[in-house]
């Protein structure tokens, strides 16, 4: 018999995935601390259970990095509370992923998704002169359709929503179109509705590690997503001419990433983080902070010293992996995420979160890399 954490993994999504509901809303804003401080206990108990050992030396090698980059930067995340909270967030899920990485959640998945869209409808529509969510009222143009405007989720954007309903399409799409048929359709009205680009040049961005080989897959894959604000910031530093289309084609996240570096300074915290944020001019006028990129969030908050650590490490582990579809998941989820710095942290939709890291540690498990295994008792 293996012994379990009386906490199980749906119970522990479910209660994650109250606390980035009610977090939306400004009466409850407050519950990112409170989150925390659960994440903390969650993980703390998993370190004190005793019925696990660690497997093998890289397990080893992880801890003690993890705690060589506590020391690291504590200083400067004990000024930046919110960063605090999303390095615990991603650390507690990612253990407790590893403990349930064998359960079956997609139904599970499925059914806090549909909350998630009628809760995004009754807050942004139904309820939205109440002016309940921490976000300001948002109406954008619909790119397809002129009789409605684009769907706004919960994050206060289409982003986000756009990318966990194209993650799921798929995933119930593999799984049986007769046996999810009402959540496939539910799925492609959302998606539909979001009228985002971003899920889409993802999903191709994400197709050719279907046919190529795997030290090519690893190129690629680093290139298209820890590597990719820094590929579109050299082009738009260096060839001025193609400025416009970069715009065009990111967004202008090109233009904020090119910002971000000419305010940036090659020194002591850009290797091991900063306190804060680099402040740029945004094109409407506003000084915002916001990188719109998660791995550059990291090396600003990090340094390039103990993000790309991370970076690497996971490639190793993963972008080798001979289970295409998986290797795909990944790759849509991390390909999105290189141009949007919320969908994987406690702002995101904690779904994704776990559709990501189950699908890692199951490569990582089945290429033999570092994990944890329970003891048996008679």
């Amino acid at each position: 018999m293996v012994n379990t954490y009386k906490i199980g993994v749906k119970t522990f999504i479910s209660i994650e995935f109250t606390f980035f509901v009610l977090s939306q809303l400004k009466m409850f804003s407050f519950l990112t601390g409170v989150a925390s401080i659960f994440n903390l206990f969650i993980l703390i108990l998993f370190f004190v259970d005793n019925n696990f050992y660690i497997k093998n030396i890289f397990t080893s090698i992880t801890f003690i990095s993890l705690f060589f980059m506590g020391i690291i930067f504590e200083y400067n995340l004990i000024y930046n509370s919110y960063f605090q909270h999303h390095l615990i967030f991603l650390v507690t899920i990612f253990f407790i992923t590893y403990k349930f990485k064998d359960e079956e959640l997609l139904p599970f998945f499925n059914k806090l998704a549909l909350i998630y869209f009628l809760l995004s409808i009754i807050f942004n529509y139904i309820l939205v002169d109440l002016r309940l969510t921490v976000y300001d009222v948002r109406v954008l143009d619909h790119r397809f359709f002129t009789f409605c405007h684009r769907f706004i989720g919960l994050e206060g954007t289409p982003a986000g929503s756009d990318i966990l309903f194209t993650i799921l399409l798929i995933l119930n799409i593999k799984e049986g179109i007769k046996s999810n048929i009402i959540y496939i359709i539910i799925y492609i009205v959302g998606l539909l509705w979001t009228s985002s680009l971003s899920n889409i040049v993802a999903v191709v961005l994400a197709l050719p590690v279907f046919i190529l080989p795997s030290f090519l897959n690893f190129i690629y894959l680093i290139m298209s997503t820890f590597l990719l604000h820094h590929i579109i910031t050299y082009i738009y530093a260096n060839f001025s001419s193609y400025r416009d289309i970069l715009d065009i084609a990111t967004t202008y996240r090109a233009r904020i990433y090119y910002r971000i570096w000419e305010y940036s300074n090659f020194n002591f915290n850009y290797l091991f983080g900063n306190k804060e944020l680099i402040k740029y001019l945004h094109s409407t006028g506003v000084i915002e902070e916001d990188p719109h990129s998660t791995y550059l969030l990291y090396e600003e908050k990090l340094g390039i010293a103990i993000s790309w650590f991370i970076y690497i490490y996971l490639a190793i582990k993963t972008f080798f992996s001979s289970d295409r579809f998986k290797l795909f998941i990944i790759s849509v989820i991390l390909i999105y995420a290189a141009t949007n710095s919320t969908i994987l942290s406690p702002r995101g939709n904690p779904i994704i979160i776990f559709i990501l890291l189950q699908y890692i540690v199951k490569i990582i498990d089945k290429n033999k890399g570092y994990y944890y295994v329970s003891k048996y008792s008679n």
